[in-house]
């Protein structure tokens, strides 16, 4: 979904208090920076993440020091998921956009794929969630399973969920 222009305003607005709080608060580098972004799962770029992504980038930074900050692997420990590859890590980018935590991620592959682990899926298969997630990005798509079918069809009309 495109951003309205009140909405990019926004979105430079959050990119440009982050920078300058890693730049005169932290103290970091653009590239010291960018190495944090990634290894937190934001990818390499502010101007690739939705105003969600960066409101959590700045919630991030403005938690402490970079020793407080979670890495990835705080992250993979919390959620009980190992390494991933370099797709592994831009899907749990994706995910972590979408609000899914790891267990709707491992019910939504093991639908599909039977398979509940994505270092189990052979490439064809990485490339289809990949697909389906930016789908899903892309349409605002977040799957909330609270609402019930005939809340959702109340809500837009259709049932997304079966």
């Amino acid at each position: 979904m495109a951003m309205t222009a009140k909405q990019e305003q926004y979105a430079k607005s959050l990119r440009q208090t982050i920078m300058i709080k890693v730049k005169r608060e932290k103290g970091w580098s653009s590239e010291e920076f960018h190495q944090y972004l990634a290894s937190w799962g934001y990818g390499d770029s502010l101007r690739k993440l939705s105003i969600r992504g960066l409101q959590e980038v700045l919630s991030i930074i403005d938690a402490g020091t970079e020793a407080s900050v979670p890495s990835m692997q705080d992250y993979r420990a919390k959620y009980g998921i190992g390494q991933f590859d370099k797709q592994g890590d831009f899907v749990w980018s994706m995910l972590r956009e979408l609000g899914w935590s790891n267990d709707r991620f491992r019910k939504f592959i093991g639908k599909r794929y039977g398979i509940v682990h994505w270092n189990a899926l052979d490439s064809r298969q990485k490339s289809g969630v990949i697909v389906m997630l930016r789908k899903y990005l892309s349409t605002n798509y977040t799957n909330d399973t609270n609402d019930t079918k005939e809340e959702r069809i109340a809500t837009d009309g259709t049932d997304k969920h079966g």
